[in-house]
């Protein structure tokens, strides 16, 4: 279990279902690429945090690369899963196949002005996340990439 300090006195517990930590590190100047997937005991305990009957899999190809610009980490990543749902109406469980792709920036430093106010529409891309000690959960995002609208 790791844990994040915010402050001297406070420390929060991270709990992820589906951790997959990522080390800017291992990332070289041509990139990485791998493929992940989730235990049993992971696509159970998804289940529950999304309220499914069942998450049968869920699988991730993500390709890495490191931008022009210092300290900053491309993520494209392509999913699939496989969700059974109770149909509202006759009960009866319903499987769906769920695929996705999405992308992200990591930094290794804030690169957001604190203190501007930010205009914004639902089209624009998103500021980078930033790496807390050179590190990140690509689990974490793909889980959240899963349960997110089409």
């Amino acid at each position: 279990m790791r844990y994040l300090s915010q402050s001297p006195s406070l420390k929060t517990k991270l709990i992820s279902e589906f951790s997959r930590l990522i080390s800017i590190g291992d990332i070289g100047k041509d990139g990485m690429q791998i493929n992940v997937a989730a235990s049993d005991v992971e696509c159970e305990a998804l289940a529950k945090r999304f309220s499914v009957e069942r998450l049968e899999e869920l699988k991730a190809h993500l390709r890495f690369y490191q931008s022009r610009r210092r300290g900053v980490t491309h993520l494209e990543a392509h999913f699939s899963a496989k969700v059974v749902q109770m149909c509202i109406v006759t009960l009866e469980p319903i499987s769906k196949y769920v695929e996705g792709e999405f992308s992200c920036t990591f930094a290794n430093f804030d690169v957001t002005d604190k203190e501007a106010v930010v205009e914004f529409d639902l089209e624009d891309k998103d500021p980078p996340e930033i790496l807390n000690e050179g590190i990140f959960d690509v689990g974490e995002l793909l889980a959240e990439h899963l349960c997110s609208p089409a």
